[in-house]
């Protein structure tokens, strides 16, 4: 889920013939949408787990261990059984399986990966789901800020000469522009 950004239960139903690690995918088929069904490629991690897991005569990635010929079930039973054990030992866990897959998403946008390339990969037909599950970090947003401010002072340098109107202010008379032009 961190490596690829793939939702817990597109892991889970993961079937052997869905990995090609002869091209380094993932197919992911088995979607609550169109846009879910998708081609992930791997990263050099996930490739090296997927080998291992590979191995075995279960069609399955992740087979069950209760029940033979099929896949492993939800996830969130096994989190829930440590939250509830580490609770006894007065241990809080604030972490969800999912948190993983919002990783992803905080990792690769501030690896510069585009928001509908993103989108893509997480399997979202829109944008407008991307802003709960990315999460950029305070040295991120500076960061971005400081690009932001060089590309605008290279913008400044090409563009001397050349005189920005405000739009509230284009074709009224009474207000001039650099020169004492009408804007």
């Amino acid at each position: 889920m961190l490596n690829q950004g793939m939702r817990p239960e597109e892991v889970t139903v993961l079937p052997k013939e869905d990995v090609d690690l002869d091209r380094g995918v993932i197919h992911v088929r088995k979607g609550k949408s169109l846009a879910s069904k998708r081609t992930l490629d791997m990263t050099s991690e996930s490739r090296q787990i997927l080998e291992r897991r590979m191995e075995g005569d279960s069609p399955w990635i992740f087979p069950s261990a209760r029940k033979h010929g099929d896949h492993i079930g939800r996830i969130n039973s096994a989190h829930d059984s440590i939250v509830r054990e580490a609770a006894k030992a007065s241990i809080t866990i604030k972490f969800v399986p999912y948190d993983f897959r919002h990783t992803f998403a905080t990792l690769a946008a501030e690896a510069g990966i585009s928001l509908p390339t993103l989108a893509a990969l997480l399997g979202h037909g829109s944008l407008r789901i991307l802003h709960k599950y990315v999460h950029p970090s305070a040295e991120n947003k500076k960061a971005a800020m400081a690009r932001y401010d060089k590309a605008l002072k290279e913008a400044g340098k090409k563009a001397k000469g050349i005189h920005f109107v405000a739009p509230s202010s284009l074709n009224n008379p009474d207000i001039k522009d650099a020169e004492g032009e009408s804007a």
